[in-house]
């Protein structure tokens, strides 16, 4: 296989003096302070603080709080269809749970020609 990826090497990547250190073959594999970029530098330009480079910015948070609950949404009205499913359903249901348990089945080996 062939994955072709239209990337930026080194996106947003900065040097110590501010010039772009985007495209740059040695970014690939190695951090970007090894690879001769100025990992300070680059948080500061990405609207970042250098001291504290894992801060989550109050949009960020927001987007993903707002992410979190519509898929907790999501994921009650499908456990609420389900259980609908499984009071219509109780013999397939109590099939569903059974291979969902991770027991195995019930195999009787000595019916098995070798």
């Amino acid at each position: 296989f062939l994955i072709i990826g239209k990337t930026i090497m080194g996106k947003g990547a900065v040097k110590e003096d501010g010039s772009s250190f985007e495209k740059q073959v040695s970014t690939h594999g190695q951090p970007l302070s090894a690879a001769g970029a100025c990992f300070a530098s680059t948080i500061k330009a990405l609207g970042g603080d250098a001291e504290n480079p894992f801060q989550i910015f109050d949009d960020v948070a927001a987007m993903y709080a707002e992410a979190q609950a519509k898929k907790a949404e999501y994921v009650a009205a499908k456990k609420a269809e389900q259980a609908e499913w499984e009071k219509a359903n109780p013999e397939l249901a109590a099939k569903f749970a059974k291979f969902f348990s991770g027991d195995a089945p019930e195999i009787d080996y000595s019916a098995i020609e070798q």
